[in-house]
């Protein structure tokens, strides 16, 4: 009898830990969620490309700043340096909600990881006439679009010009949607979009969409 009380007593010393470390971590993901979503948000963002970060790969930067009238109607595209990708190439603002961020030209983890919001390559840069899609993080810059209404006017500014989208509708939608990003539509819409809830402890499939049509820019010609 004496054998199976200390048999006993040695099972409780081992499983009393572990039911108070389960305890525990439950007590966090229950009441805690707030504080802790931000490392999770993170996490998803990367698991839903599903590459590794490289915090020390280079980026070319080919955005200075733009110098001209800011009136002009069109943009001659031959004499344009178009961005390479991953190459940051303009700015992106919306003083509703004081944002204000680098955009660059790849929305993989690796250019997601300096900071600003990345355009998906395979779309095209402002006054083209087509939809850009954009992302950010959620506990990053594009925490700010939970603050965004409908009217309110995104800039993006780039060596050649100064363009201005007004919000249309906001939408939170399945990452796997369809009708989240139509990029065969021909006119220029911008499309911004983050993880969703942007407080949240677990990985979600939800994403937060902005969408904004062109209000003023010049248009790129050949």
């Amino acid at each position: 009898m004496k054998k199976l009380y200390k048999v006993l007593r040695s099972v409780a010393m081992v499983i009393a830990p572990l039911i108070l470390s389960i305890t525990v971590v439950l007590g966090l993901y229950l009441f805690l969620g707030k504080t802790l979503s931000p490392f999770v948000s993170v996490i998803n963002l990367f698991l839903s490309h599903g590459e590794q970060v490289n915090v020390e790969q280079e980026f070319d930067n080919i955005f200075e700043g733009y110098t001209g009238e800011g009136e002009e109607e069109v943009v001659d595209g031959n004499t344009l340096q178009f961005p390479t990708r991953g190459a940051l190439y303009a700015k992106l603002a919306i003083d509703s909600c004081f944002l204000e961020t680098d955009v660059y030209f790849d929305d993989s983890d690796e250019a997601l990881s300096r900071g600003g919001v990345g355009q998906h390559y395979a779309t095209k840069i402002p006054g083209c006439g087509t939809p850009i899609l954009i992302c950010g993080h959620s506990i990053g810059k594009f925490s700010a679009l939970q603050y965004v209404k409908v009217g309110d006017i995104v800039t993006m500014t780039t060596n050649y010009g100064i363009y201005e989208y007004q919000v249309r509708e906001i939408a939170i939608k399945d990452m796997d949607d369809p009708t989240a990003a139509d990029l065969t539509q021909e006119k220029e819409e911008l499309i911004l979009y983050t993880c969703y809830p942007f407080t949240n402890l677990r990985l979600t499939r939800e994403r937060y969409f902005v969408y904004a049509d062109k209000i003023s820019g010049p248009e790129i010609v050949y």
